[in-house]
């Protein structure tokens, strides 16, 4: 009987062993120490990882020895960060990064092109153009600054959807309705 009580304690403890993990938690911040929502924090080779809260703040379980942490974020440069076995909390600013898309065409199924292989005419929406107008909704900036996009507030009243139809307005019976 102590044999067999021997034996599994000593399993239990090398299964232990095998499966030590350990918690790093930390907060993400840009620049100018502002929190950071929705900061992917992944354990490099591995599915594990966190997400940012609206504190930007994370908590992940790692492997309790050294790892790999990746940070990435649209618009910040990705950091790989190396956690040793000491360190818990691991706080993190992040950069912009300096390789941003100058111009993204997207279809009508999502997919990005080149502008020059599209064979179809676009147009192109600065954001100053957007700014200067002194609308308070981003759509309703959008009006009148792409050929074939026609937008229309639905009523006078604040905070009122907008009505948005691209190309092809009306039937060939010359209206809308059907």
């Amino acid at each position: 009987m102590r044999r067999l009580l021997s034996t599994l304690g000593m399993m239990m403890l090398s299964i232990g062993i095998i499966h030590a993990q350990r918690t790093i938690s930390g907060t993400v911040t840009d620049e100018v120490g502002d929190p950071l929502v929705g900061v992917s924090v992944v354990v490099k080779g591995t599915s594990a990882g966190a997400i940012t809260d609206i504190d930007g703040k994370y908590s992940v379980e790692v492997p309790d020895d050294v790892v790999t942490l990746i940070y990435s974020y649209i618009g910040l440069e990705t950091v790989e960060r190396e956690v040793a076995v000491s360190e818990s909390i691991v706080d993190l600013m992040m950069v912009e990064d300096s390789e941003l898309l100058d111009e993204v065409v997207v279809t009508a199924l999502g997919f990005e092109q080149q502008r020059s292989k599209m064979g179809v005419a676009s147009s192109t929406v600065d954001g100053d153009d957007l700014q200067s107008t002194g609308e308070t909704r981003l759509i309703n900036n959008l009006a009148g600054k792409s050929p074939g996009v026609n937008i229309i507030q639905a009523t006078g009243d604040p905070g009122a959807g907008s009505k948005i139809m691209i190309r092809g307005q009306t039937s060939i019976l010359g209206d809308l309705q059907l």
